[in-house]
């Protein structure tokens, strides 16, 4: 640091004072004029002795004569007289130089190099942040300090005086980060918090509202709190942030909904598939009785079927087929839901739409004329999702019910009929040979065997088919999510803080008088003295931003 002009303050004091002065105002008052670096100001050099000019009496041996008669006699003349003069001494008037007083002597000093010269080589870095340091940074600390900056958190009430606010806050923002005062946040801890998708919930954000969105907001609807709302400036304003946000939301919120569809999509396409396996099966059962009934009347003569094996194997037949034709009756449940299905798809399709699609401006102005728009977290009420979503969820789990119904009225009872029809089709008669002693023909045998093949590829290949497609609905039915849960919805407002921190070493100043002696005079001068002090950290908050966000799950 230059020590090179004798009013400098030693850096005992300097450590001394730093404490007491190094106060924002008492800072910049000292530097007032320091913008564009033009100005200078005079401290003392020394001391001049004035003289001017001053009366002083002299002594004069012969100021004045005096005139006498004196007898000077003469022979031709006694009594002749003569004129004498003698002088009178006295004192005259005279003006001369002499010492009248002190004149301080000045130097003119760079107001610029005197802060360069104090503060070394953060000087220049000082001096092009003045303007933020003295001017824009004592007025937002003074906004914050007074509360102002909270009325523009979440869920502050708008009003039209806000906009003023704002206004004022993102000219001192910008003040501020123009010089070089960088904006610290908490943006990233908010997002691995608030807004992480964890423990099942899926978070979708809206456009971010930062200052200038929020003045934005105010600007096109402060009208209405006053007077008649200008539907130019909310149409603007909405299409534009709402189209934002639809970018950042719908692809995550289309996303799940296709999946939905997707699902819907391929319970179709099994229920067609049981469908048609129905109605084969309907098919063969028209048939099937009567073509057991007419082998069983052909080889059960003169009592020849009541082996207790073959007896057995008659009734389980028989029970087989009743089964059977409970099973058919799934093709009525198949259709209804056959029919329930384009309609969960299209009621999806209508939830994305929504999601894409931009609210016009007559449902906008009659939500704010409603009062239904008074908040930043009131933003959702123009987000139309966030409500469409939770019905849909409501209205696709009743409809989708019938679905949960065919597989639990039905796969047990597929599954049950063709445990029968293997168990028929498994039997072996080799097994049973004493119940064949009678008939040495081996006609009653083969009349078994032909009513074994009967069930098994009239029967058991149908309801083969029927029960794969009632296990593939199934395994389709449980990937959604809502069948049985409930599904959960919230509509937030993550806030993060925001701040600058102002910490460097500053010009510190106070005025000191010097004083100067000399031939009985004295002359005083008043002058700047600069030091180094630091200053801070003194943390500046500024207006929090907003992200708007929906999250959802299924519990």
């Amino acid at each position: 640091m230059r020590r090179s002009l004798p009013f400098l303050i030693p850096s005992l004091l300097v450590a001394q004072l730093a404490a007491a002065q190094n106060t924002i105002d008492k800072i910049c008052s000292g530097i007032q004029d320091i913008y564009g670096c033009t100005t200078s100001f005079k401290v003392p050099s020394g001391i001049k002795v004035e003289t001017c000019p001053q009366k002083v009496f002299e002594w004069v041996p012969c100021k004045t004569k005096t005139v006498y008669k004196y007898p000077c006699p003469t022979w031709p003349k006694p009594g002749r007289m003569c004129d004498g003069w003698t002088c009178v001494p006295g004192t005259q008037e005279k003006w001369i130089k002499g010492p009248c007083g002190l004149t301080v002597l000045t130097t003119n000093v760079d107001l610029c190099q005197q802060v360069r010269g104090v503060l070394g080589n953060q000087g220049s870095q000082f001096i092009s942040k003045a303007g933020a340091i003295c001017k824009c940074f004592p007025r937002a600390v003074a906004m914050a300090g007074a509360g102002l900056f909270d009325s523009l958190s979440s869920s502050g009430d708008f009003s039209s005086a806000m906009s003023t606010l704002i206004g004022d806050a993102i000219t001192l923002q910008k003040c501020m980060l123009d010089k070089g005062f960088n904006i610290q946040d908490t943006k990233d801890k908010v997002l691995v918090t608030d807004l992480a998708s964890t423990d099942g919930w899926t978070v979708v954000r809206a456009k971010e509202i930062d200052l200038a969105t929020y003045g934005e907001l105010i600007a096109a609807i402060s009208p209405c709190f006053t007077g008649p709302c200008n539907p130019d400036l909310i149409r603007t304003f909405f299409t534009n942030y709402l189209t934002e946000s639809k970018e950042l939301m719908a692809d995550q919120i289309t996303d799940v909904l296709t999946g939905w569809i997707n699902i819907f999509d391929g319970i179709k396409e099994k229920i067609l598939e049981i469908e048609n396996a129905a109605r084969s099966l309907s098919t063969h059962l028209q048939t099937v009785p009567d073509k057991v009934q007419a082998v069983l009347k052909k080889i059960c003569k003169n009592g020849e079927c009541q082996g207790p094996a073959i007896s057995s194997f008659v009734t389980k037949v028989t029970k087989a087929i009743d089964t059977m034709k409970a099973v058919q009756d799934i093709k009525k449940a198949a259709d209804t839901v056959a029919e329930v299905v384009p309609k969960l798809i299209d009621q999806t399709h209508t939830v994305i739409e929504v999601t894409e699609t931009v609210p016009d401006a007559q449902f906008l102005l009659d939500m704010i004329e409603a009062g239904n728009l008074r908040k930043i977290s009131d933003i959702f009420e123009a987000i139309q999702v966030t409500k469409e979503l939770p019905k849909l969820a409501a209205e696709l789990r009743e409809a989708i019910s019938p679905v949960g119904k065919l597989i639990t009225d039905y796969r047990g009872q597929g599954e049950d009929a063709l445990a029968l029809l293997k168990d028929v089709v498994s039997i072996s008669w080799e097994d049973y040979a004493n119940e064949f002693k009678a008939n040495s023909t081996h006609e009653l045998r083969t009349g078994l065997i032909e009513i074994q093949s009967i069930i098994q590829s009239d029967l058991q290949e149908p309801l083969q088919n029927l029960t794969e497609a009632i296990q593939g609905l199934s395994d389709v039915f449980s990937t959604f999510p809502i069948k049985e849960g409930r599904f959960q919805l919230e509509a937030k407002v993550a806030s993060y803080q925001r701040w600058s921190t102002v910490s460097m070493d500053m010009p510190c100043s106070k005025w000191e008088r010097q004083t100067f002696k000399r031939n009985g005079f004295r002359a005083s001068f008043d002058y700047p003295k600069f030091w180094r002090c630091p200053y801070g950290p003194k943390r500046l908050p500024w207006p929090n931003h907003h992200i708007p966000y929906i999250k959802f799950r299924i519990e």
